[in-house]
């Protein structure tokens, strides 16, 4: 099974096969990815804006209009994780570069607040420690362990 395949078959599980819910969350993943690429690495202009209609169109997401309360909180939540692991992943601290690290992976819990709307809080549960795995496997697929 591919790295796509196991990520389908995540989603699906979590989202209890709702596929707005799905597509959201693809969609919520290319843009982490993408706004993650703007602060790691070089990108011209035209990637940096490509990048902003991401976002926009994440907003914008019907599955987003239709539980947009919840959502913005965690797309907010999220962010702003992101945005303390950024600071702190240079830190001469050791823990707080740890952290740092494992703070990166916070779209994690975006994928189960839409694993609670879709199935409830016994469905999050369910999902939780399989989205988590699947999630630290990708990571340490990247790092080449």
């Amino acid at each position: 099974m591919t790295t796509m395949d196991l990520e389908t078959e995540m989603l699906q599980h979590a989202c209890k096969g709702d596929v707005y819910a799905i597509d959201f969350l693809r969609r919520a993943i290319d843009y982490f990815h993408a706004a993650d690429d703007v602060l790691d690495t070089v990108t011209d202009a035209e990637f940096k804006i490509r990048v902003m209609v991401m976002g926009q169109d994440l907003y914008a997401h019907p599955f987003f209009l239709k539980h947009a309360q919840a959502l913005n909180t965690a797309l907010r939540t999220c962010i702003s994780t992101y945005a303390d692991s950024v600071a702190w992943e240079g830190s001469r601290e050791p823990v707080k570069r740890q952290w740092a690290d494992f703070a990166r992976h916070v779209g994690v819990d975006l994928v189960l607040v839409v694993a609670d709307i879709c199935g409830g809080w016994e469905h999050r549960r369910q999902v939780s420690l399989e989205v988590r795995s699947y999630n630290l496997a990708c990571a340490e697929s990247e790092k080449g362990n």
